[in-house]
C-alpha cells in the first residue's frame, strides 16, 4: 500500500524542520498533507546554531544574543566592532526542536515518522519514497535535506569548515556576558585559516568554539589542544569543566548544488546549497531558501525558483574569495582582518548576509589589498 501526501520532507534536521516551521505558519498549507521523515527525532543539543539578525523580536527559540562583539586579529589587536543594528543570536540546537516539533503536534495535517529511508524514485506524476520499514509514499514534491549523489569538486572552490566546541564553566568570574569573541584568529595559522568564538551565557560559563577553514578534519585531539592552549592563554588560567562538547563539518563551496533539483525534488540546507561559501554561516540562507520555496507554492510556481534568492553576484563574490585564501594569495586571518580594519562592521555583516547594492558591495571590497583580489577575479573571469 502507498500512502499518498502533498508534500514529503526528507530529514528531520534543522533544514527540514525549518521548513516544516514556515508551513506551518501560513494557512495555505492547512488542506495540504504533509510528511516529514528521519532515521531519528531529533531532540538534543547536538549543535549551536548562530546569526546575525536586525529583527528585534527574536524567534523565541533563540537562547541568547548579544550586541557588542570582539574581533581579534591574528597579531592580537584587539577591535570592538559597533554592529549596530545586528545582533549575534544563538539558538541550542534541543529549543529549535522542541519548538517546531509542538508546533506541528498541534497541526493535523503534519506528521513527523521514525523510519530510515532506502529508496527514492522519480514518476511522471510524483515521488515515491520507500523506507526500511517496508512503507511507501507517494508526493508531488519531495524537498530532501541530505545528499544521495556522489559530487564533484574538481570543478569548483572547496574547503571544509570544521569545528569543535564546549561548553564550560569556570570556578572563578572571567567572562564579560555582554560581550562576545567574533573571530578571534590569536592561535597558530599554519593548519589553515584558524580561529576562534567565545559566546558567554554567564560570567562563568561559555561556549568555546575552535573553526577551521582546511582540506583535511583534524584528529580529535588536536582539537583539544589547540582549544586547551587558548583558553588558558587569552580566557583564564582557573581550573574549568566541560559541560558539553560538539563537532561539525561544513561544506565551503562554489559547487552547484542545484543542478541536483528535480521537477519533483528541492533540495533544501546544505544539499540546497544554502551554506555561504565564504563563511560557513548557513541558518539566515536556508530560513529564506524556506520562505522562498513556500511563497513559490503558494503563488502555483515551481519550488525551484527559490534558488533564485541566491544572487549571481554573491556567489561570484564567494568565488572570489574563496580563489584568495585556497590560492593563499592572503589567508583567510589576513583577509578578514583587512575587511574589519577598513569598515564598519555592520556593513560587513551585510555584506555576508547579502543584502547590499553593487556600489556598497563594491566599497566593501575595497578594504582589503586589492592586488590579491583584482588577481583572483581576472582567474574567475578567464
Amino acid at each position: 500500500m502507498v500512502n499518498t501526501v502533498d508534500y514529503i520532507i526528507a530529514g528531520g534536521g534543522i533544514s527540514g524542520l525549518l521548513l516544516a516551521n514556515e508551513m506551518a505558519n501560513s494557512s495555505w498549507f492547512d488542506n495540504k498533507q504533509i510528511l516529514i521523515i528521519d532515521q531519528f527525532v531529533k531532540s538534543t543539543n547536538d549543535r549551536t546554531i548562530c546569526y546575525w539578525s536586525k529583527d528585534q523580536l527574536a524567534p523565541d527559540y533563540v537562547s541568547k544574543s548579544w550586541k557588542h562583539f570582539n574581533f581579534y586579529n591574528y597579531e592580537g589587536e584587539h577591535k570592538l566592532l559597533d554592529t549596530d543594528p545586528y545582533e549575534y543570536c544563538m539558538i541550542r540546537s534541543a529549543d529549535f526542536y522542541n519548538h517546531v516539533h509542538y508546533k506541528i503536534d498541534q497541526k493535523s495535517n503534519i506528521t513527523l515518522i521514525t523510519d530510515k529511508i532506502i529508496d527514492l524514485v522519480e514518476m511522471d506524476d510524483g515521488m515515491v519514497l520507500k523506507t526500511e520499514e517496508s512503507n511507501s509514499y507517494k508526493c508531488k514534491h519531495l524537498f530532501k535535506s541530505f545528499i544521495t549523489d556522489e559530487l564533484d569538486f574538481t570543478k569548483d572552490h572547496h574547503v571544509l569548515q570544521h569545528f569543535k566546541g564546549i561548553f564550560i564553566e569556570t570556578e572563578e568570574s572571567c567572562f564579560d556576558p555582554n560581550h562576545i569573541h567574533f573571530m578571534d584568529f590569536r592561535t597558530d595559522q599554519s593548519p589553515g585559516t584558524c580561529f576562534f568564538y567565545v559566546l558567554p551565557t554567564s560570567d562563568r560559563h561559555a561556549l568555546v568554539e575552535l573553526a577551521v577553514f582546511s582540506d583535511e578534519v583534524w584528529e580529535d585531539i588536536n582539537y583539544d589542544k589547540t582549544i586547551e592552549a587558548y583558553i588558558s592563554a587569552h580566557l583564564t588560567q582557573s581550573k574549568y569543566s566541560i559541560q558539553e562538547t560538539e563537532f561539525g563539518v561544513i561544506p565551503m563551496t562554489t559547487y552547484n548544488f542545484s543542478a541536483h533539483d528535480t521537477k519533483r525534488i528541492t533540495n533544501i540546507g546544505t544539499s540546497g546549497g544554502t551554506v555561504k561559501p565564504s563563511s560557513g554561516y548557513s541558518y539566515t540562507r536556508s530560513l529564506r531558501h524556506c520562505k522562498a520555496i513556500c511563497q513559490a507554492l503558494i503563488s502555483g510556481k515551481e519550488p525551484q525558483i527559490a534558488q533564485r534568492i541566491f544572487s549571481k553576484k554573491y556567489k561570484w563574490f564567494d568565488q572570489v574569495f574563496l580563489n584568495v585564501i585556497l590560492s593563499n594569495k592572503l589567508s583567510g586571518a589576513e583577509v578578514f582582518d583587512q575587511l574589519f580594519a577598513g569598515t564598519k562592521a555592520e556593513r560587513i555583516l551585510s555584506f555576508l548576509n547579502e543584502d547590499l547594492s553593487l556600489l556598497e558591495d563594491i566599497a566593501i571590497l575595497k578594504s582589503p589589498k586589492k592586488v590579491p583580489f583584482i588577481r583572483a577575479a581576472l582567474e574567475e573571469i578567464f
